[in-house]
């Protein structure tokens, strides 16, 4: 199975774990690949291990802390170079202490979204909580909905029985006095409302005067309104709450209309677990031959070899004197390691299963008011007083009223027996109908006439009479003019389609240890044009022209090995390039596993690649790679070289 070159990268070698062909480990500021399976034994072993580079020391995700220069670390999506002897800063894109090497890619389609997890069991309920001190916030009030129809209940039966009146106090002769100045108002008073006191008796009405009645005054001048007085403060104390009166005779239940939708949006769902964190891709390697200059700019002068970076992909100057060429110009510049392309969209999280939270304390607020109770039986009133004889006396006090009477039980209803319906009159004919459509509307036919209606009976209910017989069915008027066609109502929306299958990964995504086929490789790759004729597997050097030339060990000047060719190339033609950190199968190859693979002095088409180092005076030695298999290997080309002397 093929890996992701982030799951290769297993960090800082550990005694005690188990590592595989393939995987790369930091050991004492060097980086090694594994090349054969093992557990316990230190780098450099060669038996098990291959040196990768000793001049990037791989740190891993970014954390806070210090960093020293060459340091290499992953941040962001993009991995990152300390530039200078050390620093505390974090890698952004505007930070000057560290160099990118490689920028994230694009973000994945948004996959499909996964099938929803079964329903987890519910929790057990909490303990309810200790009484709150705070009381909660009143939720929204939903829409109201329809109102249901509405069946009253049976009335009470009337009572039979009047209460007593009250005795009428003796009506004053004088003439009214003026109205006095109202006093100031009190203030209201801080304390619990008192208990309503015991009515007092009714007093006796005094005897009616014969005498006529003197002339009303004339009434005195409205006084003053007081001035009002300070409202007190307010109660500390609930009033205690009235009886509830008697529950009356349950109405039938007629369901009324649902209720629109809510527009309250309801309490939002526990949040799913958050998703697996996605493989972060291994740091770019940056060649000790090129000289860094970070991000690209129109003001910097560039020359041969200058590195930059530029819409998210590294680019190489081709001449001197390079200023204010965009890196995409061919002419001035060389792709060196090309955006990767958008990873896969990462697997949805299951969604969370959360238990159910313990009650909240219960509120020691007071809540709204209750609904108030019905009003309680009016007592009954007292008894009336006798009439008096003699001159009408003063208007005695009022006295107070008494209780209203109960309700006398209603009257039995009377049964009376119904009378026996008339015989119904003769149906008249149905007039002929209409024709429909646009003509005149036919006239309506002459309505029978009604039999008269039968006296009510008082003896048991009478047979219904016959019906009359129904009138000829009139003709058919003529059809009207064909309407206007409706707007039909669009159809329900088809099912989705089923997913189409995941595309191929595109190249330079995934990186594969094994290329399964025969002249393949697998990892980052650039377009380059080709100096002379070159097959798969050559080494080439970018040259002052620009071009990709066949490496030749025989001297300095024709080293610096950095791109493969994948296929043949033509002399003068584009073509694709394996560039640092991928693997490339070839069947016709024969290698040591395990070994460095090195650059010929040899310098021809098909014949770039040796496990013997070279050793001629002024030949160079630069490691190309490591043989992960017999015919398979890691090109990953050191730009530190050594020259013999």
């Amino acid at each position: 199975m093929s890996k992701l070159l982030s799951e290769l990268a297993k960090g800082t070698w550990l005694v005690g774990t188990a590592y595989t062909i393939g995987d790369i480990v930091d050991y004492l500021s060097s980086s090694y690949i594994c090349i054969a399976n093992n557990t316990g034994n230190t780098p450099p072993n060669a038996t098990y291990w291959a040196l990768l580079s000793s001049g990037l020391e791989f740190k891993g995700v970014w954390s806070a802390g210090t960093y020293t220069k060459n340091q290499v670390v992953v941040h962001t999506g993009s991995a990152w170079i300390v530039n200078t002897t050390s620093t505390t800063q974090e890698p952004t894109t505007s930070a000057t202490e560290w160099n990118s090497l490689t920028s994230k890619g694009d973000t994945g389609t948004q996959g499909n979204k996964g099938d929803t997890g079964t329903q987890g069991n519910t929790g057990s309920k909490g303990d309810t909580g200790a009484n709150s001190t705070v009381a909660g916030p009143k939720g929204d009030t939903g829409v109201k909905g329809d109102t249901g129809v509405s069946i009253k209940g049976d009335t009470g039966a009337d009572s039979t029985v009047k209460g007593d009146t009250g005795s009428k106090g003796d009506t004053g002769a004088g003439e009214k006095g003026d109205t006095g100045t109202s006093g100031l108002k009190g203030d209201t008073g801080i304390g619990a409302k008192g208990d309503t006191g015991v009515a007092g008796s009714a007093g006796t009405k005094g005897d009616t005067g014969l005498g006529t009645k003197g002339d009303t005054g004339t009434a005195g001048n409205k006084g003053d309104t007081g001035s009002k007085g300070d409202t007190g403060s307010d109660s500390t104390v609930a009033g205690p709450k009235g009886d509830t009166g008697g529950k009356g005779d349950t109405g039938v239940s007629v369901k009324g209309d649902t209720g629109a939708d809510s527009t309250v949006k309801g309490d939002t769902g526990s949040k799913g677990d958050t998703g697996n964190k996605g493989d972060t891709g291994a740091q770019g390697i940056a060649g000790a031959g090129v000289d860094w200059k970070g991000a690209w700019s129109d003001a910097t002068t560039y020359v041969i070899d200058d590195g930059v970076s530029y819409n998210n992909s590294s680019y190489i100057s081709k001449q001197n004197t390079n200023l204010n060429h965009l890196p995409t110009d061919t002419s001035w510049w060389d792709i060196w390691v090309a955006q990767g392309a958008k990873g896969d969209t990462g697997t949805k999280g299951d969604t969370g299963i959360g238990t159910k939270g313990d009650t909240g304390a219960a509120s020691t607020v007071k809540g709204d008011t209750g609904v108030k109770g019905d009003t309680g039986t009016a007592g009954s009133d007292g008894a009336k007083g006798d009439t008096g004889v003699g001159v009408k006396g003063d208007t005695g006090t009022a006295g107070n009223n008494g209780e209203k009477g109960d309700t006398g039980s209603k009257g039995d209803t009377g049964i009376g027996t119904k009378g026996d319906t008339g015989s119904a009159g003769t149906k008249g004919d149905t007039g002929l109908k209409g024709d429909t459509g646009v003509g005149t509307k036919g006239d309506t036919g002459t309505a029978g006439t009604n039999g008269a209606k039968g006296d009510t009976g008082v003896g048991t209910k009478g047979d219904t009479g016959t019906s009359g017989a129904a009138g000829d069915k009139g003709d058919t008027g003529t059809a009207g003019l064909k309407g206007d066609t409706g707007t039909g109502t669009t159809g329900a929306k088809g099912d989705t389609g089923t997913a189409g299958a995941k595309g191929d990964t595109g190249a330079g995504g995934v990186l594969i240890a094994a290329p399964t086929s025969d002249v393949s490789v697998s990892g980052p790759i650039v377009t380059l044009n080709a100096n002379e004729n070159q097959a798969f597997g050559d080494i080439c050097y970018i040259d002052a022209d620009g071009q990709a030339h066949l490496i030749d060990a025989d001297a300095i000047a024709s080293m610096s090995g950095l791109f493969m060719a994948t296929a043949s190339i033509s002399a003068n033609a584009d073509g694709v390039y394996l560039a640092p950190g991928g693997f490339a199968r070839n069947d016709a190859w024969a290698w040591t596993v395990g070994g460095f693979i090195y650059g010929t002095v040899t310098g021809t088409t098909g014949n770039t690649l040796t496990q013997t180092a070279p050793s001629g005076t002024d030949d160079v030695v630069q490691i190309m790679g490591v043989a992960t298999h017999a015919d398979r290997m890691f090109f990953l080309p050191q730009l530190v070289q050594i020259e013999r002397t």
